[in-house]
C-alpha cells in the first residue's frame, strides 16, 4: 500500500459492515468474497455490488465482491528498536 510498511498498525472499528457509499475513495480494510483481507482504497465498481480496490504498488482489482469493509481511522508507523535498526544497518 504505497508508503505503508510491514509492522505498521492500521486502526479501524471492527464492525465488519457491508460496504456502502460512505466508503467511496477511503482507505479501508476489506474482506473479499474469496476470504482475502486487504488494505485498499475503495471506489464503486461498474458491476452491481462490485468495488474497485486501488493501490499504489500492486495491480488494481476491479469489480470485486466484498463481504465487509471498514475505513482505516489511524495508521501508526512501526518504530524499530535500536537493536533492530542496527541489524538493518540504519544506525551508524
Amino acid at each position: 500500500m504505497g508508503p505503508l510498511r510491514d509492522g505498521w498498525l492500521l486502526i479501524y472499528e471492527d464492525q465488519r459492515s457491508a460496504p456502502d457509499d460512505h466508503l467511496q475513495g477511503k482507505l479501508c480494510l476489506v474482506m473479499t468474497a474469496d476470504q482475502r483481507v486487504l488494505c485498499r482504497t475503495v471506489v464503486r465498481g461498474r458491476q452491481p455490488g462490485g468495488w474497485d480496490l486501488l493501490t499504489a504498488t500492486l495491480e488494481q482489482e476491479l469489480d470485486v465482491e466484498l463481504v465487509w469493509a471498514e475505513p482505516v481511522t489511524m495508521i501508526l508507523p512501526y518504530e524499530p528498536t535500536a537493536d533492530e535498526a542496527a541489524l538493518l544497518g540504519t544506525v551508524s
